[in-house]
């Protein structure tokens, strides 16, 4: 069996030539990429943003409180509580 190189490199051309066409092809049709954030999102955003600038309020009497019952031992969760607050 005889093996042609003419054969090969003509096949290589077309398959360059084919290449090529494909690579052109696909630079055109590439659309920009870029984001486009919704109104919503936008909304959302600054939502987030005023809350994060809120001051954090502490009730330092509440917490002193809290401290001494649980230290004393009088402090006492309601089940019940807990329970409605699970659901």
């Amino acid at each position: 069996m005889r093996i042609d190189n003419q054969c090969i490199s003509g096949l290589q051309k077309a398959y360059d030539r084919q290449k090529n066409t494909v690579a052109e092809r696909s630079k055109q049709e590439t659309p920009n990429d870029g984001v486009k954030i919704s109104s919503e999102a936008r909304l959302w955003n600054s939502a987030m943003q005023a809350l994060r600038e809120l001051p954090e309020e502490k009730d330092e009497a509440q917490i002193e409180k809290l401290k001494i019952s649980i230290k004393e031992g009088t402090y006492h969760v309601s089940s019940e509580e807990i329970a409605r607050r699970m659901i």
